[in-house]
């Protein structure tokens, strides 16, 4: 494993997993790329100078052609400086990362103490392998944070509590820094040999940038990390997933659709909130991908939330909004799916489900909409099969209100004769 320290990244081939050096404040000129790289072998740490620094541990400049053995507890000391004119040696303590849980809050307290006490502690003495079924049974009714501390007792706990704590808990990369992968490498490290979290949140926070728009590399390290995680080989098994962000270029839109093409083979229920510039700067509709469809094994529900970047935008304008077409083909086979955001939006995909036929959507008992009422009408005008739940966001206009409404009856009817539909408008 090699970590490399520094502010412009390159590759994770060459440098492996990197750091960014982000200090405040920031008055210091610090030499760029690499300020040094860290790897580990066989249990054992190395140090090297990145090319063109000064590396100083213990007093000692570094060779910068050799690696050195580096130890817990070592002070490295960097050159850094200011107007060009050197400002001394910024110091690291070279350590070993510890993380500190309630647990450890608790054992540090002390359990005496009432007020720290874990939530329903008292007289409760579980030996693992002894009253077994009991002892699951009692783990199933502790709230999350209790899960997490009683899988810190000891490692049978552990093995007991950690498929409840999966159960319970979604795992959600939304608040990055600028240093995702060692979030990513933790995770990994984490379901390895486990079931693993089935139930993730993931928000995209960089927009691709153009071409020479990331002189750091902060979003192509981004990118690179999420490639590198979403691999399969990590064995991800994940069954809802709740996707967020904005899109600005088919870049962006490129990172929505490789994501969700990832857990293709093992979605159950999708969330999709498409925060999306319709047009460009120039007043021309953006042009995103429609070469590849969407396919899922085991999607049962699909929530959808389309919104236009500036809803200013859509005033008065018409637009294809072809890539639509990709979403509208994920409805086949589906039980249940709701459609949120923008009415215009959802107009336009309603009408896209309509060209697709009867048959697209044979297997929907729930549907929820967000569009012009009339568009939904015309839209369900085809179901035919006998519906659980139907609902319509979106007030009809005054001037089609009588037609509309009839409709709206005559529709009503027609599925009362089969079965009891809950209709809500």
């Amino acid at each position: 494993m090699q970590y490399t320290l520094g502010d412009k990244f390159m590759s994770r081939a060459a440098q492996g997993e990197f750091v960014f050096l982000n200090l405040k404040p920031v008055k210091w000129n610090w030499i760029p790329t690499s300020l040094v790289e860290i790897s580990c072998e066989a249990g054992k740490y190395l140090v090297k100078p990145g090319e063109g620094n000064i590396v100083i541990r213990h007093g000692e400049v570094l060779n910068t052609t050799a690696r050195t053995y580096l130890h817990f507890g070592d002070e490295l000391g960097f050159m850094k400086y200011r107007d060009d004119i050197s400002g001394g040696l910024a110091i690291f303590t070279f350590d070993e990362r510890e993380y500190e849980t309630n647990w450890d809050i608790y054992r540090t307290i002390g359990l005496n103490s009432s007020e720290c006490r874990p939530e329903n502690s008292d007289g409760l003495i579980f030996t693992p392998g002894q009253n077994h079924v009991i002892f699951s049974r009692i783990l199933s009714y502790l709230s999350l944070g209790n899960l997490l501390n009683a899988r810190l007792v000891c490692k049978q706990w552990g093995e007991q509590v950690t498929p409840l704590v999966r159960k319970k808990s979604t795992i959600n990369f939304y608040s990055w820094t600028i240093t995702p992968s060692l979030r990513f490498s933790q995770y990994v490290h984490e379901i390895k040999g486990v079931a693993p979290w089935p139930n993730w949140q993931i928000h995209c926070p960089y927009s691709v940038p153009g071409e020479g728009g990331d002189e750091k590399g902060r979003a192509a390290k981004y990118f690179a990390d999420l490639n590198w995680f979403l691999d399969p080989r990590w064995g991800h098994h994940v069954r809802t997933l709740s996707l967020s962000g904005s899109i600005h270029s088919d870049q962006d839109y490129g990172v929505y659709i490789k994501i969700v093409t990832f857990f293709k083979d093992t979605l159950e229920e999708l969330s999709v909130n498409l925060h999306i510039k319709i047009f460009n700067a120039d007043g021309y509709e953006e042009n995103y991908s429609t070469k590849d469809d969407l396919v899922f094994k085991n999607l049962k529900k699909l929530a959808i939330r389309i919104n236009p970047d500036d809803a200013r935008s859509l005033r008065g304008k018409e637009f294809s909004a072809l890539w639509m077409k990709i979403w509208a083909g994920v409805v086949k086979g589906l039980d249940s799916m709701e459609i949120r955001g923008s009415p215009i939006l959802g107009s336009r995909f309603v009408q896209e489900l309509h060209k697709m036929g009867t048959l697209s959507h044979i297997n929907l008992r729930e549907i929820v909409l967000t569009c012009k009422a009339e568009d939904g009408l015309t839209f369900l005008a085809d179901v035919n099969q006998p519906l659980k739940k139907v609902t319509l966001r979106e007030p009809l206009e005054v001037r089609n209100i009588w037609l509309s409404f009839s409709q709206v009856l005559r529709w009503i009817a027609h599925q009362n004769l089969r079965s009891h539909s809950n209709f809500l408008y």
